[in-house]
């Protein structure tokens, strides 16, 4: 399994009609997230990570916290999304302004939006928060 814990697929997977584009940059700049997407002329930068176990987010670097926090300091549209299975299979959202505290608290820091990996709803929420579109609103039996 990948180190992002399969997060990538699934995401491909669960958020289908953005134009997504892996980002490999290992060797020529230290720090750019994973992935970036555009959907309805919007773009997201996402860090993709895994957490099997315990509470820290080991495999986040330096480099990254300082790129995600440079770029959503010049307007950037940046999150960290972390696969959890220490304890079932969910994903935890943050924003790059929460980098610094996730970097020392791991997953003890409340995270933007937290849903169940397999929740449609989930993907769909994260969908809006994302891109910064209206959450669609399910009608009521009133209506």
């Amino acid at each position: 399994m990948a180190s992002d814990g399969g997060l990538w697929k699934v995401v491909k997977r669960q958020m289908p009609g953005i134009h997504w584009q892996r980002i490999e940059t290992q060797m020529t700049a230290a720090g750019v997230p994973d992935v970036n997407g555009c959907y309805q002329g919007r773009e997201v930068w996402i860090e993709l990570k895994h957490v099997p176990a315990g509470l820290l987010i080991r495999s986040l670097s330096a480099f990254q916290c300082g790129w995600m926090l440079k770029r959503a300091k010049y307007g950037g549209n940046v999150w960290l999304l972390v696969r959890y299975t220490k304890t079932g299979d969910q994903c935890w959202l943050y924003h790059a302004g929460q980098i610094k505290a996730v970097k020392e608290g791991g997953m003890r820091v409340d995270p933007h939006m937290k849903f169940d990996t397999n929740d449609p709803e989930g993907w769909a929420a994260l969908r809006c928060i994302l891109f910064n579109l209206p959450y669609p609103r399910t009608r009521s039996p009133e209506d």
